[in-house]
């Protein structure tokens, strides 16, 4: 039943303005009568109901000087204690840049605890996957792998190539326009192989990677969480990390160190034909040259790197998906967060590497 309005009738000789019905929140309406004397009274004759919420919004509507008259007792107590807090939020402190900024700090520590905790949850339960699915792999799930494989291996292959390619020309060409200043330009191919094998290549494809698929993840687990899919499932019994994690994270594990190693070669590839292109260094001499400076440890470098580099992309896109709250804007966020935070994490990550593989000389 919806609530009576109340009815105002101003008096103007006498600057009254009388209430007749509950000067209620649920019964004012949505527009007062304008009044434009500085100072006036109401009359609460007429008046049943009151309540601290129709007081204040008579008092915040007007912000003029007042008077209730012809008011019982009753009404009047609640109307003194409006007043008395009326206009006294104006007048609270607002904190100082000192306690603003050692709250930033603990909001700043809370939230980083909490996402490090979730990653290491989430790192747990892939570890003990892997190791119960190594003992049990009749209960592997492969279509979900192999669907995942072909989604973040074969599907990559053209962007990588094209990349590595690429990067592999203008390696050759900046080293090359250097290099034959000193007579130097056989070095270009040592140059070029050992950046594309240790550095060059396995960044590149983590990166990639990490637009690629890091994005994708977050966004198919964003929107199964949005649309209550994730419930589904565990209402009907199965392991959500079982279902939809640990296969994302095993494709990316299995990926990355293929897609690197494809990297290496069609980036040195590049290399040659810039540096034949250059200064008409042969195939033949090119691939002798390379044969003779790039050792197998120069690889696997490269290859050591990526599983690393694939968990980590993998956790961080599956952790943010899971963490998507039930908004369409919060997938998008969530997808630019886990790029971003995966780019940053990979490149902490390889800087890590390089300078523990040169303090080990490996």
């Amino acid at each position: 039943v919806p609530f009576p309005m109340t009815d105002f009738i101003w008096k103007e000789s006498d600057s009254v303005l009388e209430v007749i019905g509950d000067l209620t929140l649920n019964a004012l309406p949505y527009h007062l009568p304008t009044i434009k004397e500085t100072q006036f009274s109401i009359d609460l004759s007429k008046s049943n109901a009151i309540d601290t919420s129709g007081i204040y919004y008579i008092l915040d509507s007007y912000r003029k000087e007042i008077a209730f008259v012809n008011t019982r007792e009753d009404q009047q107590e609640v109307i003194e204690l409006v007043q008395s807090r009326f206009g006294n939020e104006d007048k609270l402190q607002t904190p100082s840049r000192q306690f603003d900024f050692v709250s930033r700090i603990g909001v700043a520590t809370l939230h980083f605890i909490e996402v490090f905790s979730a990653h290491m949850y989430l790192l747990g339960q892939t570890t003990y996957s892997v190791l119960y699915y190594a003992l049990n792999p009749s209960k592997i799930r492969k279509r979900e792998i192999f669907s995942q494989l072909q989604q973040t291996a074969l599907n990559a292959i053209p962007v990588i190539v094209l990349v590595n390619f690429l990067i592999g020309i203008v390696m050759a060409y900046l080293l090359s326009m250097q290099a034959e200043k000193y007579g130097a330009s056989i070095f270009v191919v040592d140059g070029v192989a050992l950046a594309m094998c240790r550095e060059m290549s396995p960044i590149l494809v983590a990166i990639i990677l990490a637009g690629r698929s890091g994005s994708a993840f977050t966004a198919q687990l964003g929107a199964m969480k949005l649309t209550e899919e994730i419930d589904a499932l565990k209402s009907i019994g199965l392991k959500t990390f079982d279902v939809l994690v640990f296969p994302r994270i095993l494709a990316l594990l299995v990926a990355l160190p293929l897609l690197v190693f494809v990297g290496d070669i069609v980036g040195m590839y590049g290399g040659m034909l810039a540096t034949k292109s250059y200064f008409g260094l042969t195939s033949l001499s090119f691939y002798q040259r390379l044969e003779s400076v790039l050792r197998l440890r120069h690889i696997l470098v490269g290859l050591i790197k990526a599983p690393f580099f694939a968990l980590a992309i993998g956790l961080i896109a599956c952790r943010v998906g899971l963490s998507v709250s039930q908004d369409a804007k919060s997938v998008g966020l969530a997808t630019t967060t886990t790029v971003v935070t995966s780019i940053v994490v990979v490149i902490l990550l390889n800087a890590s590497f390089t300078v523990l593989f040169a303090e080990l000389g490996f």
